[in-house]
């Protein structure tokens, strides 16, 4: 059986994606990209038969690379992207996708005009067992009709943001690095497209450090029902890397914290809620193989990946509207 051929450009959490195709029976790892000459021989020694380039460009103009994963630097993603379509190849690029509404909509209409490419992105937090329950038992109608979601990305790893690449990028937004995941989380969540933003940041955690952009921005948002969120982007919290998820309905609410979820369908004090023993975190928490091997399989059967390149441009517009809230606020 003929392989896909796949390039990894961006071996930090690239190397994960390496790993994952490594275990598709329909892809081989043909080449691995990192400028960091150190970094590109500890990966590369793990795939002997996959070529080594420390310049992307050489990867990208590579005719035998059908396909690409990019997970390189925030900033290099759409010029990536752009290059890889035009040669032809598909791609599966890790968040951000890009940095501007006006890059999405280069990207999209490069794509409009390439229907036989699979584009698609990684969204792990589709996988958490416990949020595909809720997803399932918010849509068969268990919660009622739903009125106030709150979710928050706290990201837990602060001086990730302040020692390194991060502080240094010409732009770095937690909405568009962190904030997607909860994004793409609620519209999966409702099914519903979002009609209205409003935003506030602030930078008090990272003050008087080298990192030049907010911190911590909260976001309200309002679906086409009628049902309103808060989004939370939270990179300078003082506890670990989680993703608490409150939901409230007309018939039942959902609680998850880091002690765990939890269902209520009394208001009754003396009513205990219903324990939720569904797993937050996957056995393999890191694996991204599922969504990756999905991506493959696109290539191969012509069948949607599913991570579709819709639904990423659907959770951007949300994010670049929040951008675009925090620079009009209104003073009282």
């Amino acid at each position: 059986m003929k392989k896909v051929r796949v390039g990894v450009i961006g071996l930090g959490v690239g190397a994960r994606h390496a790993a994952a195709y490594a275990t598709h029976p329909a892809a081989e790892v043909a080449a691995l990209c990192d400028r960091n000459e150190a970094r590109l021989a500890e990966v590369g020694s793990q795939y002997p038969t996959a070529r080594r380039a420390a310049d992307a460009e050489s990867v990208l103009r590579d005719p035998s690379i059908e396909a690409v994963s990019i997970a390189s630097y925030d900033a290099d993603h759409y010029p990536q992207i752009m290059a890889a379509l035009e040669a032809g190849k598909h791609v599966l690029v890790e968040k951000p996708v890009c940095l501007s509404r006006a890059e999405a909509t280069h990207i999209q209409r490069l794509l409009t005009g390439r229907p036989e490419l699979v584009f698609s992105s990684h969204f792990p937090l589709r996988q958490t067992p416990l949020y595909r329950e809720l997803t399932s038992d918010v849509q068969r109608g268990r919660y009622g009709q739903l009125y106030l979601i709150e979710a928050a990305y706290n990201y837990g790893r602060l001086p990730k943001l302040l020692h390194s690449w991060r502080s240094e990028a010409a732009y770095y937004s937690v909405v568009l690095s962190g904030g997607v995941h909860m994004v793409d989380l609620l519209l999966q969540l409702t099914g519903e497209q979002v009609t209205h933003v409003q935003a506030m940041s602030c930078k008090i955690a990272s003050a008087g450090t080298e990192f030049r952009f907010p911190d911590c921005v909260v976001a309200t948002l309002r679906f086409a029902s009628g049902l309103v969120a808060t989004l939370t982007c939270n990179f300078g919290n003082v506890s670990p890397h989680f993703t608490p998820v409150r939901v409230y309905g007309t018939a039942a609410s959902f609680e998850q914290d880091m002690q765990g979820a939890r269902r209520y369908t009394s208001r009754d004090p003396a009513d205990a809620p219903e324990a939720i023993t569904t797993p937050y975190r996957q056995e393999k928490q890191a694996d991204s193989s599922p969504q990756l091997h999905s991506f493959v399989d696109a290539i191969v059967t012509g069948q949607p990946p599913q991570v579709r390149a819709n639904e990423i441009f659907s959770a951007l517009e949300v994010c670049f509207a929040i951008e675009e809230a925090l620079r009009e606020p209104v003073r009282v």
